[in-house]
């Protein structure tokens, strides 16, 4: 297992190097080719002494420098991941018992009309696109209704105020995790309703509830462990979309601008390359590094997994 950890840890690193250097060499270039409008093969000499000094300076030696406009990458940056860590982590906390509660309701009441209105509903909105979620929100409760900001900047600063402004963000990301670890639950749930210890927990006069709360809610944990880590994994990439279409000054809004920075001599477009390398790497670092934590957790809690038997 040990060496599995290794090999899984170097993988990492390597998917960092090979994300990094395709980033730093494309968006160079497309920095270069909007003021000099250079082949690449002009530019490919040029890049390579900037792609040494950026890994031996940026990489190795931790100072990411300036942005374009002249302000401390870092503290740009790290205010930034601020914002969007609150409502990612909101998103979680929320999203992860009320799935999992919903689920064992609709598996509890599965086959009357009230499962089948609750699992309607929760299948509908979790089919919705993130965007699309977003959008809704924005324009129910902020033009229609009134009763939530419009967007992040109709947000005056005070507790009550950021509040308001979290709402739309963590509701539109905690819809898809609901229903995703929802129908899983169920899905588990009642998979166990055919196994040989229900027959023998129903024969023991144990009613469905107890069934459920004492044997299947526990079964149910490990394949729901990756289930878990991929809502994580949506979460944060979908707080890019909510981030633009709310206009929330985190990590995904700071992405949009560095990608095209107009500038103001002559009209041509900068493109921010160091905060974007930072941005890319840093959260394809904690995606992959979640998956692996998720292997090591799910291998050490279930000696099937450790010695390669199937699980039903």
């Amino acid at each position: 297992m040990k060496n599995n950890i290794i090999l899984r840890i170097l993988a990492i690193v390597l998917t960092l190097f090979i994300v990094t250097t395709v980033l730093f060499f494309v968006f160079s270039y497309i920095s270069y080719t909007f003021i000099l409008n250079m082949t690449f093969k002009e530019f490919f000499p040029i890049g390579l002494e900037q792609y040494k000094e950026f890994l031996s300076v940026s990489v190795i030696g931790g100072d990411w420098g300036y942005t374009v406009e002249n302000d401390l990458l870092l503290e740009v940056v790290l205010p930034k991941f601020w914002y969007s860590f609150r409502y990612i982590i909101l998103a979680l906390i929320i999203s992860i018992p009320i799935g999992f509660v919903l689920g064992v309701i609709t598996a509890l009441y599965h086959g009357t009309i009230f499962e089948k209105i609750i699992s309607n509903i929760v299948l509908s909105l979790g089919s919705m696109p993130t965007f699309l979620l977003a959008t809704a929100g924005v324009v129910l409760f902020g033009y229609v209704w009134h009763i939530l900001p419009k967007c992040w900047y109709f947000v005056h600063f005070g507790f009550a105020t950021e509040f308001q402004g979290l709402i739309i963000p963590v509701l539109t990301l905690c819809i898809y995790p609901i229903a995703r670890i929802c129908i899983t639950v169920k899905g588990e749930i009642l998979e166990s309703f055919n196994s040989e210890q229900y027959i023998l927990c129903k024969c023991k006069g144990l009613t469905r509830l107890q069934i459920i709360l004492r044997h299947s809610t526990k079964e149910v944990l490990l394949p729901l462990m990756p289930v878990i880590v991929d809502m994580i994994v949506f979460v944060i990439t979908g707080s890019f979309v909510v981030e633009i279409v709310y206009k929330v000054p985190g990590i995904g809004d700071l992405l949009l601008e560095s990608l095209i920075k107009s500038s103001g001599f002559g009209g041509y477009i900068r493109v921010d390359v160091n905060s974007i390398i930072l941005i890319v790497a840093y959260y394809v670092f904690i995606c992959m590094s979640l998956i692996l934590i998720a292997d090591i957790i799910q291998k050490n809690i279930d000696p099937r997994v450790k010695q390669n038997v199937g699980i039903r």
